[in-house]
């Protein structure tokens, strides 16, 4: 069931996501948080100044980046042809290293009254769609379970040579949200979301945000980014106006605790087609929360200062927007269900440097594994002639590698089949392992287990059935092959 929030038949894991999210620091508040002094003053150098909390908070409002345009925005404002074919080149700037963390946070007293559902996720009274835990689920459900949607991220990094495309495995890597992505989940309902705030306003709820966290430090924000979720009935930086392309957008302000990212996501529901509802799903009224939801967690780990240290963005693009989630938004790649252990969200793929044998292309799953500390499913469409081939880059090393191909339908199960494993080695492929076999009869899925353990570096998969001279120009003979850590 698309959007479901919790999992259904899996008591167990309902039990375990309970117990993980009353740890959360899941607080309505009422009170006023004090800022720490010397944050408060005159406005210079692009900064400004926000009166909210009965506290001047000074934030920089910096680039709107990775805006997801509305439906139908782009054939109505023409733009010049987008960088497509163009891969993400790095800039020079930091990406989220560690496992990202992401806070949700429901400005506004009109959320209303705070309770836990029987999913273990915070509802309020006032989100008349539902939003709130459907954004928790989604959180909660990435980085859980090997699924492969976070893996793609993981390829890009930090500390290589402007303009670079690739990321040698040594580099500090793009980090994968092991156990869930969820931090923490707040309903500041000290006083109420602004009718139409201002990207400042947004800015400095990030601030309070971090305050009320207890993230006070640079290092506690590096990997963590701010949700701010506008209530229903508002108008954040000015959505609503017919002639906004945006139905999110994120950002970073420098402030006391750090830099700080931060997204502004309003409250999706409100205009319904416009923001993607109904893009995946023929029903599908929450569609756009989880597919701009993860579009702008996307572009925050991998560029997460946009406007003062732009890490992994392509300034050429100056259509889509450049970032690897607006290369694939909704106005250029279909969208699709993807299941995590927390529920079934409609998710758009992201940019993959690595598609298509190093092209780039959008992917739901990467080509390589990540290097997030926990062993990944590694998904992968092959490509080739009568037989067909993939490659994947290791991160890190594996004992014992499980790989698996599958013959599509117009093969027929039990014929004879074969592997072949080579790695890139001194520019040159080395064949490292081959092992013949018979497909089986009902499922068409050849499985080889690698005798010896995988190092780091790039690696490329053949598959292919014993009798060519009965498939010769049989393009779509394997559906995919999949690397099992």
């Amino acid at each position: 069931m698309v959007g479901a929030r919790r999992t259904q038949n899996q008591g167990g894991l309902r039990r375990l996501r309970a117990r993980a999210i009353r740890t959360l620091p899941i607080v309505a508040v009422v009170l006023v948080m004090t800022i720490p002094p010397g944050w408060a003053g005159s406005a210079s150098g692009g900064s400004t100044i926000v009166h909210t909390h009965g506290q001047d908070i000074k934030v920089s409002p910096t680039v709107r980046a990775g805006m997801v345009y509305k439906r139908g925005y782009l054939t109505a404002h023409p733009t010049p042809p987008r960088a497509a074919a163009r891969r993400l080149p790095y800039q020079g700037g930091p990406i989220v290293s560690g496992p990202p963390k992401v806070y949700l946070v429901y400005w506004g007293s009109q959320w209303g009254t705070a309770s836990t559902g029987a999913d273990g996720y915070q509802h309020y009274s006032g989100d008349t769609a539902g939003i709130a835990p459907l954004q928790q689920a989604l959180f909660s459900g990435l980085g859980t379970g090997g699924e492969l949607w976070s893996g793609v991220m993981t390829q890009y990094c930090q500390g290589i040579a402007v303009g670079s495309y690739t990321c040698p495995s040594s580099a500090t890597h793009v980090g994968y949200p092991t156990g869930g992505a969820l931090a923490g989940v707040w309903e500041d309902d000290a006083v109420a979301s602004p009718g139409q705030s201002t990207q400042a306003q947004i800015a400095a709820e990030s601030v309070l945000a971090a305050a009320h966290f207890g993230n006070s430090s640079s290092s506690s924000n590096a990997n963590a980014q701010y949700v701010i979720v506008s209530p229903t009935g508002t108008n954040p930086d000015d959505y609503l106006n017919p002639s906004s392309a945006f139905c999110a957008w994120h950002s970073a302000t420098p402030s006391i605790y750090g830099t700080l990212a931060y997204t502004n996501m309003p409250y999706l529901s409100d205009v319904g087609y416009t923001c993607w509802a109904n893009s995946v799903n023929t029903v599908g009224p929450l569609d756009g929360i989880t597919l701009v939801g993860g579009h702008e967690y996307a572009e925050t780990i991998t560029d997460p200062d946009p406007g003062g240290a732009p890490a992994w963005w392509d300034l050429t693009d100056t259509s889509s927007g450049g970032e690897n989630g607006d290369k694939c938004n909704g106005s250029y790649a279909s969208g699709t269900n993807l299941t995590f252990t927390t529920g079934t969200f409609p998710m758009q793929p992201t940019y993959d440097n690595d598609a298509n044998s190093g092209t780039g292309g959008c992917s739901f799953s990467p080509a390589i594994s990540g290097s997030g500390g926990t062993p990944i499913t590694v998904t992968g469409r092959l490509s080739g002639g009568y037989g067909r081939s993939g490659r994947f880059t290791l991160y890190r090393a594996f004992q014992k590698v499980k790989f698996a191909c599958q013959a599509s339908p117009n093969v027929a199960g039990g014929e004879k089949a074969h592997f072949t494993l080579a790695k890139l080695i001194k520019r040159r492929w080395q064949t490292k392992a081959r092992f013949h076999y018979r497909l089986d009869t009902s499922s068409r899925v050849g499985i080889y287990w690698s005798k010896n353990s995988l190092s780091v570096g790039a690696y490329a998969i053949d598959c292919a059935v014993a009798s060519t001279s009965a498939h010769t120009g049989d393009a779509a003979r394997w559906s995919y092959f999949r690397v099992l850590p």
